[in-house]
């Protein structure tokens, strides 16, 4: 067997079988493979169960320019009804499937050199379990990061990611995980938790806590969703930063959780957030795209501090299934939208099937926030300005417990609309 502390004396670059033989060595025995220092250019590297893969300080593992160096796209065999990006996982530069036991962690990089979106995942584990990926750094993936399919018991912490050119962090149909201490940056959504039908079988992605992590991105900064076939429940958000600025891609909301596939999100609380130049703070959102409609119930955000949004927070459910127990709590939001940009005479309609994105509904008359079609809402210490002659809050088919509301630069009433205290 390779010797771990050997191959870093005398070696300065490996290349794909290098690399995978010294993997395979110590897969299963408690021992851990070094990368050593220096440009490792690769393929598909397959991770087995026991598997320790660790970066020395100043190695990176830098993926080889042609897609025909990975393992081939995989025929599932049956529709995923997911974006190809969601479904395939074999194509990929680190790949573990069904394996128990993976860690790749230190202060190394992954370098994709990539300058368009498509190609091998980074990072790609499929129905793994006790998995943990700490310290390193991600580079330009042209596809999702780091891409987690029916796996449990994960923790990923430490972790960067620049200049993505897909999703950043995804987890799908995955249990009981735990992201920390991050910072993503990417093109498309930064965090996204999925429900689809990759696997073939709806599953559910449920315990989750994520804490502490910056975030930058064009698209979506946290989210439930879009493939949401199966359910979400108890998941945990709290200490993120949000910085925006850099795009406009689907309303560019802060927080988007979106059931559109008939899955159920349940029992899930936000809190300890700070945006900054975002788009829209905060985007909630039953649709019925293939499926029924599903459920989006018993929500909590508190302490959510949004500055200079361009677009009004849409918290959107259908006539026949709306948002149920919605609680927003110590929430601050400062719009910088110009005259004309929210339009109170604007007629909003229901686009049911529509791609879930708070631009769907086309100019909204509320520069601060639109509720349409809740059941059981709770506003309490909601604080915003309101820069447009538009209501700030406009509510619409709303029922729940009388909301407080505060203004900050206004001389129009705190909340408009048809809001009534009748229980649901």
């Amino acid at each position: 067997m390779l010797s771990t502390l050997l191959l870093i004396a005398v070696v300065t670059a490996l290349d794909t079988k290098d690399i995978q033989s010294g993997i395979d060595s110590v897969a299963g025995t408690g021992r851990l493979f070094v990368l050593p220092a220096g440009v490792h250019t690769v393929g598909t590297l397959k991770l087995r169960s026991g598997t320790h893969l660790r970066f020395a300080a100043g190695a990176v593992l830098r993926m080889k320019p042609m897609n025909a160096d990975y393992a081939p796209i995989e025929k599932l065999g049956f529709e995923p009804f997911a974006d190809v990006e969601t479904s395939r996982f074999e194509h990929a530069l680190l790949f573990a499937s069904d394996a128990d036991g993976v860690t790749i962690d230190g202060p190394g990089r992954i370098e994709c050199e990539r300058s368009s979106r498509g190609g091998p995942k980074p990072i790609s584990l499929r129905r793994c379990r006790n998995i943990k990926l700490d310290g390193f750094t991600i580079d330009r993936a042209p596809n999702y990061a780091i891409s987690l399919i029916g796996c449990s018991r994960v923790d990923i912490g430490r972790v960067t990611i620049t200049r993505s050119l897909s999703d950043g962090i995804d987890l799908d149909s995955t249990s009981d995980a735990l992201i920390h201490d991050v910072d993503v940056e990417s093109h498309d959504d930064a965090i996204c938790l999925k429900a689809s039908l990759s696997l073939g079988e709806k599953k559910a992605t449920r315990n989750i806590i994520i804490e502490r992590a910056k975030l930058k991105t064009a698209s979506v900064f946290f989210k439930l969703g879009t493939e949401s076939y199966g359910d979400f429940s108890k998941i945990r958000v709290k200490g993120l930063t949000m910085t925006g600025g850099v795009g406009n891609r689907h309303g560019n909301p802060g927080i988007a959780l979106e059931t559109v596939d008939g899955g159920k999100i349940s029992d899930v609380v936000i809190e300890d957030v700070k945006m900054d130049g975002v788009g829209t703070p905060i985007f909630l959102r039953i649709g019925a795209r293939k499926e029924p409609p599903g459920e989006l119930t018993g929500i909590r955000l508190l302490r959510i501090e949004a500055r200079g949004t361009r677009h009004a927070s849409v918290i959107a459910g259908l006539v026949d299934a709306p948002i149920r127990n919605l609680s927003l709590e110590e929430i601050r939001v400062e719009p910088v939208g110009s005259p004309g940009m929210f339009d109170a005479k604007q007629s909003v309609q229901e686009t049911r099937s529509a791609y879930p994105e708070p631009i769907q509904f086309g100019p909204i008359p509320a520069s601060a926030f639109f509720f349409r079609h809740v059941a059981g809402l709770r506003l309490s210490e909601v604080h915003y300005s309101k820069p447009a002659a538009s209501p700030a809050v406009l509510l619409d088919q709303v029922t729940g417990g009388w909301p407080t509301c505060k203004q900050i630069d206004s001389t129009r009433g705190a909340c408009e609309g048809n809001f009534s205290k009748k229980k649901p």
